[in-house]
């Protein structure tokens, strides 16, 4: 098994980001690591899956389809993160 990188969807992005969220509270209770804060971990997550989706999808319906939100809120999220 290499190193090879496997795309996720948005939903497996986010079950992730709880995950590492859940440890990352652990971790800061015992004050290991400073508080990430705004434009922390579940944002750089949800932004890369963003510009993967709209690299890998033909249009940003498709897109916003497989990212499981709204196009508008795609919309949103593209102008929000600085993509495209």
């Amino acid at each position: 098994m290499g190193g090879e990188l496997v795309p996720l969807n948005y939903g497996q992005a986010i079950q992730i980001d709880d995950a590492v969220s859940h440890i990352m509270r652990e971790v800061r209770l015992h004050h290991l690591v400073p508080d990430d804060g705004p434009g922390g971990f579940k944002q750089r997550i949800e932004r890369a899956a963003i510009a993967n989706a709209l690299d890998t999808y033909d249009t940003r319906a498709e897109a916003a389809r497989e990212l499981g939100m709204s196009r508008r809120n795609l919309y949103y999220k593209i102008k929000k993160y600085g993509l495209q």
